[in-house]
């Protein structure tokens, strides 16, 4: 099984649970209170209850390979709307290299990539951070008109997944896919609190060892940064999982 397949079905499950973290037992419904009486219609005694013969799944509706890519209807989904504060955020953003090109006019074709970019970057920046930071780094990017104050912003501000590491675009790639999965069973970008990120440390850096070790070496150096930039323009971890 391909490794980035692998990280997608583990941070699935940590996602799945740092999306009930939050919740008390019995309003899931697990737990021994009993404040809801169960349904009627059951009996003790009677005939088996009949059921007719399971039929065969259309060929359609069978499961698909990791290696076969993800069916059309997977492809297509619609994706949820970016908040108010990432849209703000990229209004910003791209205004600003619309505005620092110092050439023609930016073609609209080209204006909407870096805007869908720009948004999808920007849910992973939130979600990869407590809303306190989150608001730190949206507060300074927004005040930000060069390039080296977009930089310092990224620096003073970080993720709460960042640390000290020798390899940031794998880092980022990683980041990126962790985020993604996590948004994927969430629904929503809303930030979490530290306690409920930190589960996604030795992940992240299982990611990144695999990248270093499995996918590098196989690669021409070329070929391995298309591989990071692949991974970092989806914005579903089905797409990731075919960067490979």
């Amino acid at each position: 099984m391909p490794s980035l397949t692998r990280l997608v079905s583990l941070l699935a499950l940590l996602a799945c649970s740092c999306a009930t973290a939050n919740h008390e037992p019995a309003a899931l419904g697990y737990g021994s209170e009993r404040d809801h009486e169960l349904a009627t219609g059951y009996v003790d005694a009677g005939p088996p209850f009949e059921r007719q013969a399971p039929t065969a799944w259309p060929i359609d509706d069978q499961p698909r390979p990791a290696w076969a890519g993800p069916p059309p209807v997977l492809a297509s989904a619609p994706q949820l709307a970016a908040s108010p504060d990432i849209e703000v955020l990229c209004d910003h953003v791209v205004g600003f290299l619309s505005g620092s090109a110092g050439g023609p006019p930016i073609e609209p074709s080209a204006a909407a990539r870096m805007d869908h970019f720009c948004r999808l970057q920007a849910r992973t920046e939130k979600l990869a951070r407590t809303s306190e930071q989150w608001q730190g780094l949206l507060a300074c990017m927004l005040a930000a008109d060069t390039d080296a104050e977009f930089s310092t912003c990224e620096t003073d501000h970080p993720s709460a997944l960042a640390g000290p590491t020798e390899h940031p675009r794998e880092f980022e790639a990683c980041q990126h896919l962790i985020i993604t999965t996590l948004f994927e069973q969430l629904g929503s970008d809303t930030n979490l609190p530290a306690s409920n990120l930190e589960p996604f440390r030795p992940v992240l850096q299982q990611c990144i060892d695999g990248l270093l070790a499995d996918e590098r070496p196989k690669r021409s150096a070329e070929a391995y940064s298309t591989l990071l930039d692949c991974m970092l323009e989806q914005s579903t971890s089905v797409a990731m999982e075919a960067c490979e």
